[in-house]
């Protein structure tokens, strides 16, 4: 997978070297999120922190919602409407936001 790096709105633009390139592209060996719970033997998390710079609905699509759960999610997400449509039909609600993350509860525990 190639990986498009865009630091201008990121927290990380503050890091940023002089002599790096900002676009650059570097490739990384990656897994679907589900492939790393499963390799724990997890069906259920607590808390789950998602923060990848713009990439978390194509993150989220990989989960296969029927066989993984979690109790709460913190997700950094720039609109919200899309994000608290998505999970609420997945059985998440939205229960408020701080700054950029938005943070869920599994309507099995409210």
């Amino acid at each position: 997978m190639e990986q498009h790096i865009s630091l201008g709105s990121s927290g990380l633009m503050e890091y940023k070297h002089n002599d790096t390139q900002v676009g650059s592209v570097t490739e990384v060996q990656c897994v679907p999120l589900y492939t790393v719970i499963r390799a724990l033997g997890r069906t259920h998390i607590d808390f789950l922190s998602l923060d990848v710079e713009h990439a978390e609905m194509g993150i989220l699509d990989t989960v296969p919602w029927g066989e993984i759960s979690f109790t709460v999610m913190a997700i950094e997400h720039t609109t919200q409407d899309d994000l608290v449509s998505y999970l609420d039909q997945r059985g998440y609600q939205h229960v408020g936001s701080f700054l950029a993350d938005h943070i869920f509860v599994n309507k099995k525990n409210i």
